[in-house]
């Protein structure tokens, strides 16, 4: 401890780097009225480590002379000194990322990657990372979203900190800006012709992140029909960075929703989005996953209209002795406006003797001998009703028009989590016609592909692993085939 005069005393360069000095004047009416109940804290060289704030407070109220700490540290541990002390202040976006380079600098430094412009673009591993997002605690997306801003706009971050936008709108729109430059500059590099790509053939499966669709012009999807990778569940690429492997549901949440944002975008006003989501369990508690990530789109300009339920035939045993096995998932059926295209489904009622009744089998237009046209009609004899929220397999085998011909195709799915083509069948006859584009960005194995192709609809996907998108050709191409014969 020591007593030294105010005037020796100065603000610490990177302390001014990173925070303004704001509200000075009421605290120091608080110091007036109740004194200084802080010590400060200051380097070698009189630079103030923690209490820049009090100190232009006191110089204000004319102290003369104030008590501090001296410690001696290294240049980095000042920093890192400066922001601990600093971690209870209410921060505005600006500040949030000053904090975040520095400590960026600080530990990619320490891990050998000294590149002052990958320095300046991003935050490094996935390590460092964390790492920031445990010592400032904010989310990892987040973090990112942020550093993406300033980079493409910096401008958006005074309006994030004005509460004029959000930090997901921000970042939506510095999505699309990327976009655009990107497409301004295939434009004129005709040598190259990398135009934007157009959907004008039955298929197009794009090798790259979903998260922005920037080769889909606005509002030309009819349907979206999606099952993300479950939080915490299994890993479908090498990378530790994908969607689903997140530390904690929170972050995972986060992600998703901003991962799906340019969705709404792409998909028309009369269009539909299907999301498949499964629940994880952390320490024996269910996280309520899907319908967290459902409250954060609704936030998002997002309307749904249905929560199904979607009774599993092959649901995985269970041994827990003390909890029920799951044997469902939620599909939920959201829209962006209220006058979207809807195709009524009805099912059969019971016959008279309790036992279902099947659709008859599909018929064709046969023309010397050639198929020209498949056209599926089924035919129920008795009542039908309308279908409900709760699916089972008598429902999709009852209620869709094709699963004989589905069930044809023999081709092996080399994918960890396919799901069924049965849940897919109705969202595309429910809010799809003919040669309407159905999208599915994370396409795995190609089920949606599938299913759009045999309707007479035209299909997109989006999938990282290149194995799944050889997977996927070679199963949309077979149908292809069989429609050609």
């Amino acid at each position: 401890m020591a007593l030294i005069e105010i005037s020796t005393l100065k603000h610490h360069p990177i302390n001014e780097e990173i925070y303004s000095l704001s509200n000075i004047d009421e605290l120091a009416k608080s110091i007036q009225e109740v004194g200084l109940l802080e010590k400060l804290i200051v380097n070698a060289d009189f630079e103030i480590i923690s209490g820049n704030r009090r100190f232009e407070a006191l110089k204000r109220l004319n102290f003369e002379f104030v008590e501090v700490e001296i410690k001696e540290l290294s240049k980095d541990d000042e920093i890192l000194y400066i922001i601990s002390y600093n971690k209870q202040r209410v921060k505005t976006k600006r500040e949030l990322l000053n904090e975040i380079k520095h400590l960026s600098n600080i530990w990619k430094q320490k891990t050998g990657r000294k590149s002052k412009d990958e320095m300046s673009s991003n935050i490094g591993t996935q390590k460092t990372r964390n790492k920031i997002s445990k010592e400032l605690d904010v989310s990892t997306g987040n973090i990112s979203k942020l550093i993406f801003i300033e980079k493409t706009e910096t401008s958006f971050i005074e309006l994030i900190d004005k509460d004029e936008i959000s930090i997901n709108q921000a970042y939506l729109q510095c999505v699309r800006i990327n976009a655009d430059k990107q497409i301004k500059k295939n434009t004129t590099d005709k040598s190259n012709n990398n135009h934007k790509d157009k959907i004008d053939i039955d298929y197009k499966i794009f090798h790259k992140s979903s998260h922005s669709l920037n080769e889909i012009d606005d509002e030309t999807i009819q349907l979206i029909f999606t099952s993300p990778p479950y939080w915490n569940k299994r890993k479908y690429t090498s990378k530790n960075i994908e969607i689903g492997s997140e530390k904690t549901p929170d972050e995972y949440i986060e992600n998703l929703v901003s991962h799906l944002l340019d969705c709404h975008r792409v998909l028309k006003k009369e269009g539909s989005f299907y999301l498949n989501l499964g629940d994880t369990y952390i320490d024996k508690s269910l996280q309520n996953i899907p319908h967290r990530v459902i409250i954060e789109l609704l936030k998002n300009n997002w309307i749904l209209r249905n929560t199904i339920i979607w009774k599993k035939k092959n649901y995985l045993p269970q041994s827990n002795k003390d909890s029920l096995t799951p044997s469902y998932e939620f599909i939920f059926h959201l829209v962006k406006s209220k006058h979207y295209y809807y195709n009524q489904i009805k099912t059969p009622t019971k016959s008279e003797n309790g036992k279902k009744v099947k659709p008859s089998i599909y018929h064709r237009e046969v023309e010397e001998k050639k198929l020209i046209r498949k056209t599926f009609t089924p035919y129920f004899a008795n009542e039908l009703k309308n279908l409900n929220d709760f699916w089972t397999d008598d429902i999709l085998e009852t209620a869709t028009f094709n699963q004989v011909s589905l069930k044809k195709l023999n081709i092996s799915i080399g994918h960890p989590a396919a799901f069924p083509i049965d849940i897919i069948i109705l969202p595309i006859l429910q809010t799809t016609q003919e040669n309407d584009i159905v999208l599915d960005p994370f396409s795995g194995s190609g089920s949606v592909g599938e299913c759009a192709l045999k309707s007479q609809r035209q299909y997109i996907g989006y999938e990282i692993n290149r194995n799944f998108i050889e997977l996927q050709n070679k199963r949309l191409q077979q149908i292809i085939s069989k429609k050609n014969i």
